[in-house]
């Protein structure tokens, strides 16, 4: 969330709490071993929370991530971003 923020902060934009908020939701939802209803499976999360790093820091698996950008933003998201 921290570069989150700085990034919106750079931009001249003020950080929004709403969007913090919905970025954790997310997060939580499509995190492996968050037990909370609705949360994904290990085998279909996006994200994990790394065991050799302390406190609120959030990991990717890239090729799950990638993946899911190509089937909901489609092919040329990946290739612009």
């Amino acid at each position: 969330m921290r570069a989150v923020r700085r990034r919106r902060v750079m931009a001249g934009e003020e950080p929004s709490f709403k969007l913090e908020d919905e970025t954790e939701r997310v997060f939580r939802k499509n995190c492996a071993g968050e037990s909370l209803p609705g949360s994904s499976s290990a085998e279909d999360a996006l994200f994990y929370r790394p065991k050799e790093r302390a406190g609120e820091v959030w990991a990717a698996y890239p090729e799950r991530v990638n993946a899911w950008l190509k089937a909901n933003m489609g092919e040329g998201f990946l290739e612009a971003g």
